[in-house]
């Protein structure tokens, strides 16, 4: 739409200031000084003053306006006339001003800047009276990006005439010279569906708009709407770069487009995010190879520097090392952080890694002024899980095979299985595995440290109702950690986390982890007819959920008596559990006479325990079943059901009487145990 256009109508009357005094003994001299009443109008259709979203265009009080001229001596000279409320008329679009002039030429050339913040100061006595002389294009990158001091400041409009006489025209028009953008920006998700791409215009801090001639810079607070910034009319391609308030760099490259003067243009665009700029590289960083970085602090390595900020931004490669000699290589034998120009930046032993497709950075530590860099998880390398090699006697099956502190990330195919090697710790940094039939999420042939990235979601859920166990083990101690996210179920008779056999134990020592059961199977502990050994949850926020006729944590359903669960301790973190129908929240599975459970111990953390329909809290159901014993020693716990057990109960370690608790979801047991309990 037209925008910006203004028409100023100027009557004028001109008169002569008197004659100054002049001192005694010296020849008599004239005032050049003259004063010009002039009315400014503007035209009553137009829409010119960026002040609102409409463009509605008038004077307001304290605005500006700049005359530059030539006097008799043929020097450029400049005046600015500052608007009082009295000046303004007619709903602000005339306004009577008062200019005082130094001996204007007769018939020379006369120009007028609106607002006046875009004059370029000083004006020189021979500056020729055009835009390079008198124009302070500069300003453009003061930008704050908001629609009220565009207008007040920036939003600029020439007239270009001559003097009538020594009297200003009668008539004036100003004329815009600026094109108005007003972004707004979102996040480019990658997919067509615009419900994913996020709209990050509020958190946008700076904005930078170049044609390759020009280039605007527009820094702001963090705010709301579309970020207006006003341009040079241009026909080009633009090329856009923005940061949001959490240091987080986007691009943009828009082919040929025309942006003309008195116009205002909003533009929608969706923007790719490139490297982040970090205070301090927080623990748990992943870096993919290609990824980009920046810091607002020098990089050091065990205190020695390393990387300057002003070498930034920073890709991760891959490069060959040989003695001082650093050469980038798609199957190099490093990881090296190249800078903007080029160079190589490389700590020997601590980017140190092989085999890997991408790289997983982790900060050591930080202090207030320098980051500490792979000081720790010196190996530490990522691993798409989609790129891994099959094996070549079964095209059905993919083998991990890491090396310590490697990280997993990515898709893979349902029917392709994924092994942990026996010792080996990984950390599982947004990866997704919806595993096929008769295949597990992960499995762990051995003992296996699972650390789970921060801010990352890993889904192990299955993708076919025949699946396996989320995670599963056959023999050793599968250990969970970490803050990030871990989501794992089993299919048809499998646990979200358990095992093969009274030798797998499970030790949850950290992260957030929504953990459900398929029928018949513990949301955590045993499948359907197996065993499973000791459970013990020391931290974390666990939302574990049994499937049917199974407990939320220990039993499956079992087939014999042979069929049992460890000991079960829960000695911190935030747990509530359900369980199946007929089954226990935490014990023992649905049938009688089959499925012992060991210990059950309460000694830390906030428990809530919820029973399965027709179901029980903690322990088991009937004295045909056998149960450990049950200790409430520690932390906060609420059942939701009756305790029971074959085998004693012990309250601050003291014995009851009784081998069960009644309660209900109207009266549940509550421990510590409440005074009128």
């Amino acid at each position: 739409m037209k925008y910006l256009s203004m028409t100023a109508l100027v009557s004028v009357g001109a008169l002569l200031a008197g004659c100054a005094g002049f001192e005694e003994n010296q020849p008599q001299r004239e005032d050049k000084a003259v004063k010009l009443t002039t009315t400014v109008g503007f035209g009553s259709n137009e829409a010119t003053k960026a002040l609102t979203a409409a463009g509605v265009k008038t004077f307001e009080e304290n605005d500006q306006i700049a005359v530059i001229y030539k006097n008799t001596s043929n020097e450029t000279k400049a005046a600015s006339v500052q608007l009082s409320g009295s000046d303004i008329s007619d709903d602000g679009k005339t306004a009577t001003i008062k200019v005082t002039m130094d001996a204007p030429a007769e018939n020379s050339q006369l120009r007028m800047i609106y607002p006046a913040a875009m004059l370029k100061t000083p004006i020189v006595t021979d500056t020729p009276i055009d835009d390079a002389g008198t124009i302070n294009y500069d300003n453009l990158n003061a930008q704050d990006g908001y629609l009220g001091s565009l207008g007040q400041y920036y939003d600029l409009a020439v007239y270009d005439g001559a003097m009538v006489g020594n009297a200003l025209p009668t008539t004036i028009t100003l004329s815009n010279k600026l094109a108005i953008c007003a972004f707004t920006l979102k996040d480019d998700k990658g997919t067509p569906e615009t419900t994913d791409d996020e709209d990050i215009t509020s958190h946008i801090t700076n904005l930078t708009v170049s044609d390759g001639t020009n280039t605007y810079t527009i820094s702001r607070s963090v705010g709301v709407g579309p970020l207006y910034v006003a341009m040079k009319p241009v026909t080009a391609a633009l090329t856009f770069t923005a940061t949001d308030e959490y240091g987080q760099h986007y691009t943009k490259t828009l082919s040929s487009k025309s942006f003309a003067a008195n116009n205002i243009y909003p533009i929608g665009m969706k923007m790719v995010k490139s490297y982040k700029t970090y205070s301090t590289l927080p623990v748990g960083t992943l870096l993919k190879l290609g990824d980009q970085i920046a810091l607002s602090t020098n990089v050091h390595i065990n205190s020695d520097p390393w990387v300057e900020t002003s070498k930034a931004p920073f890709t991760l490669v891959r490069a060959n090392v040989s003695g001082e000699t650093v050469t980038e290589a798609a199957d190099g034998t490093h990881y090296v952080l190249k800078d903007k120009d080029g160079d190589f930046h490389l700590q020997e032993n601590n980017l140190l890694v092989s085999k890997a497709t991408d790289g997983l950075i982790v900060a050591d530590y930080n202090s207030p002024n320098n980051s500490y860099v792979c000081c720790t998880h010196v190996n530490l390398a990522a691993i798409d899980i989609s790129k891994l090699p099959a094996e070549s006697y079964s095209p059905y099956q993919k083998y991990y095979s890491p090396h310590i502190f490697e990280c997993l990330y990515g898709e893979l195919d349902k029917d392709v299985k994924l092994f942990i090697p026996d010792g080996d710790t990984v950390w599982l940094g947004g990866m997704t595995h919806h595993s096929g039939k008769q295949v597990c999420g992960i499995e762990c042939p051995g003992s296996a440290l699972i650390n789970l990235v921060d801010g990352t979601t890993n889904d192990l859920t299955p993708g076919d109702q025949n699946a396996y166990c989320g995670i599963s083990g056959v023999n050793g101690i599968i250990t969970i950690d970490g803050t990030g996210t871990l989501l794992a179920s089993g299919g048809v008779g499998f646990a979200g986390i358990g095992g093969l056999d009274f030798s797998v134990h499970i030790v949850i020592n950290g992260g957030n982890l929504t953990v459900a059961g398929g029928a018949n199977a513990a949301g955590i502990g045993a499948n359907n007819g197996h065993t499973i050994g000791d459970i013990t949850i020391n931290g974390g926020n666990l939302t574990v959920t049994g499937g049917a006729n199974a407990a939320g944590i220990g039993c499956g359903r079992p087939s014999s008596s042979n069929i049992r669960s460890g000991n079960i301790t829960i000695n911190g973190g935030n747990v509530t559990v359900t369980g199946g129908t007929n089954a226990a929240g935490i014990g023992c599975g649905a049938d009688t006479g089959k499925g012992p459970c060991g210990n059950i111990t309460f000694s830390g953390g906030t428990v809530v325990v919820n029973p399965g329909t027709g179901g029980w809290g903690v322990g088991l159901k009937t004295n045909q079943q056998t149960c450990g014993d049950i200790k409430f020693k520690g932390g906060s716990v609420t059942v939701y059901g009756n305790t029971r057990t074959s085998n004693t109960i012990y309250i601050n370690d003291q014995p009851q009487v009784s081998r069960w608790i009644d309660a209900t979801s109207d009266k549940p047991f509550v421990y510590p145990i409440p005074a009128t309990q």
